[in-house]
């Protein structure tokens, strides 16, 4: 019974993997500058196939030391209502953030190609910035068999958490345009990384991604499209 779930755990993971190289195919044949920022001049769909693949690879590695799950058995989702009524609540301060401090004109992928970006790029992040990291900082450990090793699964999770913010502050940097927002914004997505690692670590991958899908979906889709003739008079 436990090698079928593990069946049916691997090809969700490679559904979403093929789900994402084909957002990132599609995009990339009119709209491939969308991924530039990102990954450079390297193509979309070889970029979104490493980056996913190592990330599968380092999920398998947690899993098999029975660090995490991709989702788990019996009633999987039955937490997912609540995580994402946790997640609602980090849209007013961010679009409060744009309204008071104000994020660039042109931050969001528009309609109707935010539908496959923000998918394809969702994934991305979740295993570049959270997969990967706790693979690096876990499994040796597991390897080695140090001494209360699960006990440091939560400052892992903690340091994790972390990655992604630094990532942006030294976007910002890199760029000399630091400011306030993006100290706003460093802070904002370190809680929201806690929260979607908390989620990974008690109810799986999938819900951890489904927390990030459905913010995408409020800030950069829904609001994304709204605040444009809000807040520049642009259609």
């Amino acid at each position: 019974m436990q090698m079928a779930i593990n069946r049916l755990q691997n090809r969700v993971l490679l559904v979403l993997a093929a789900a994402a190289m084909g957002g990132a195919a599609l995009l990339s044949i009119s709209h491939g500058a969308y991924f530039e920022p990102y990954f450079g001049g390297m193509a979309p769909v070889l970029a979104t196939a490493m980056i996913v693949g190592l990330g599968i690879f380092s999920f398998r590695l947690v899993h098999f030391h029975g660090l995490f799950e991709v989702y788990p058995s019996g009633a999987p989702f039955r937490r997912a209502p609540r995580f994402l009524a946790i997640t609602t609540l980090f849209f007013p301060p961010v679009i409060l953030a744009d309204f008071w401090i104000g994020f660039p004109q042109d931050i969001n992928v528009l309609l109707p190609w935010s539908l496959l970006f923000y998918p394809t790029m969702g994934l991305v992040a979740e295993m570049s910035f959270h997969v990967l990291p706790l693979a690096l900082l876990l499994v040796p450990l597991k390897l080695f068999e140090v001494r209360d090793a699960e006990k440091l699964v939560w400052p892992a999770i903690l340091l994790v958490s972390a990655i992604e913010p630094g990532f942006q502050i030294r976007s910002a940097l890199a760029s000399q345009s630091y400011s306030l927002i993006d100290i706003f914004v460093a802070l904002h997505i370190f809680f929201f990384s806690l929260v979607q690692l908390y989620a990974f670590r008690r109810h799986g991958f999938v819900l951890m991604l489904a927390i990030r899908l459905y913010y995408y979906l409020g800030w950069h889709i829904v609001w994304g499209s709204l605040r444009l003739p809000l807040l520049f008079c642009a259609t």
